[in-house]
């Protein structure tokens, strides 16, 4: 059933985010830290660099799938502002016993 479930947390897997400059490819694979790291690159550099090369408008949205969905749902609460929507499409919510998608819930209550 979750035959993926450390495809996210090999170093072996350079693939993955071969577009982001990193000096310790490593720390991305050690979920959580991996997420801040790409919620950082997003909200310190990739999303600064579009706006100024692009005409942009103000509202992101961020879509993620498997574990692009667990980085949405965990943007909600580690980056809240920083996207107006995000759509998970089948986030990896089983991930470390199901920690991310339990945090979602409880921010979501307290955050209506």
């Amino acid at each position: 059933m979750h035959h993926h479930r450390h495809y996210f947390q090999q170093p072996g897997n350079g693939f993955l985010l071969p577009w982001m400059k990193i000096r310790n490819k490593r720390r991305i694979y050690n979920l959580p830290v991996g997420l801040m790291v790409i919620l950082s690159y997003l909200k310190n550099e990739l999303i600064p660099d579009v706006d100024e090369k692009y005409r942009t408008i103000s509202y992101r949205l961020l879509i993620g799938h498997s574990t692009g969905g667990l980085l949405a749902y965990y943007s909600l609460y580690k980056t809240p502002g920083l996207f107006h929507a995000i759509l998970s499409i089948d986030g990896s919510t089983w991930w470390n016993k199901g920690k991310v998608g339990k945090e979602v819930i409880e921010y979501l209550s307290s955050h209506p």
